[in-house]
């Protein structure tokens, strides 16, 4: 593979960070609107996450068919990411167009030069990530919102398009939940710390009423969406491994 791969990638990058900031921002607004304290995006970190994002995709990938369904995945989920940082919440008028894009995309270039069971075992995958999710949420009563249930529709269908066959995808999956868990806890942890230390919430949570009692470090909230990302595009980097 050729590096133009991946300066290919972080131009679009670029790209699909402009194109997706004014939806961001119109969704915050949208909230602020509602009395929920929930800053804008700036332009240069959106930009620079969105690069990274796209070039881990591309160095790992290659010039393979199945990069183009991937980076447009990749550009809601790095949308969304930022949307449950700033507010807590995931768009869903962002993550369902993205999902809808993506299948499409991933529809398209199957019948071409890539395998249309590819995307049977796409959307099989996202189920079982979204049921999955759903009874984490269920069972941990409210350590986990719906927003990264919905969210997990888009994160395995991803993981359905670079596997090779439908056990290899379930290791994946499980990989990617292991790996978010894990980035979950220490974020937690680093953010109540933080807290403690400094008296400052590094990324406070928009519906936490002024003068409200510190919680537990086991209890301070955080967004758990950015991790269910990272630790979805980590698994697809070590694909190979888990085979």
């Amino acid at each position: 593979m050729g590096d133009w791969v991946i300066l290919v990638a972080a131009a679009l990058a670029a790209v699909a960070a402009l194109a997706t900031l004014p939806m961001i921002n119109a969704y915050l607004v949208a909230l602020r609107a509602d009395d929920i304290n929930a800053a804008p995006v700036g332009f240069v970190p959106l930009a620079i996450v969105m690069m990274v994002a796209f070039a881990a995709m591309a160095a790992t990938l290659g010039d393979h068919w199945v990069l183009v369904p991937v980076l447009l995945a990749t550009t809601a989920l790095v949308a969304v990411s930022a949307t449950d940082v700033r507010s807590y919440r995931i768009a869903d008028r962002i993550l369902f167009p993205g999902l809808g894009a993506t299948i499409l995309a991933a529809s398209f270039v199957a019948l071409g030069p890539g395998e249309p069971s590819q995307v049977g075992r796409a959307l099989a995958l996202g189920a079982i990530f979204c049921v999955l999710l759903l009874i984490i949420a269920l069972v941990s009563r409210g350590g986990m919102g719906l927003g990264d249930v919905k969210l997990a529709l888009l994160l395995g269908f991803v993981l359905g398009l670079v596997v090779v066959n439908f056990v290899h995808g379930l290791r994946l999956l499980l990989t990617a939940v292991l790996i978010a868990s894990v980035l979950g806890v220490v974020n937690g942890l680093l953010l109540a710390l933080a807290r403690r230390v400094t008296g400052r919430n590094l990324l406070p949570d928009p519906d936490e009423e002024p003068g409200a009692p510190r919680p537990s470090v086991m209890k301070t909230p955080f967004p758990f969406g950015p991790g269910l990302v990272i630790g979805t595009m980590v698994a697809v980097a070590v694909r190979d491994s888990l085979l």
